[in-house]
């Protein structure tokens, strides 16, 4: 997160969820679903 300041803070939101794999692998993968994170971090192309 970033502050009036654009001074960087860590924080969590346990926004990555575990995705099952289909046909019953064992391989797990993180998700997040929709496009998340601060303005000032994020890549001019998610825009």
């Amino acid at each position: 997160l970033l502050d009036d300041d654009m001074v960087a803070h860590v924080s969590d939101f346990g926004i990555a969820r575990l995705v099952l794999a289909i046909g019953g692998n064992s391989q797990k993968d993180t998700s997040t679903i929709g496009i998340k994170g601060t303005v000032g971090y994020a890549p001019p192309g998610m825009f």
